[in-house]
């Protein structure tokens, strides 16, 4: 079964949080101060903040 395009991007989103679940949040957050990076890289750092309890990441630097 072919799977649609908001399945395949919700499954890279999850394997990016996977991959980079490792790194620290200061890390993470100087990261996401960087707009060159995908939409779906900014959500799965958003996601992984988000877990560790971190709303705002612009509070963290």
């Amino acid at each position: 079964m072919r799977k649609n395009k908001t399945q395949q991007e919700l499954e890279r989103i999850f394997l990016l949080k996977e991959r980079f679940r490792h790194l620290s949040t200061e890390v993470i957050v100087l990261r996401l101060t960087n707009f060159n990076k995908t939409n779906e890289i900014v959500i799965a750092y958003k996601e992984i903040l988000k877990e560790r309890g971190i709303d705002d990441y612009l509070s963290v630097i």
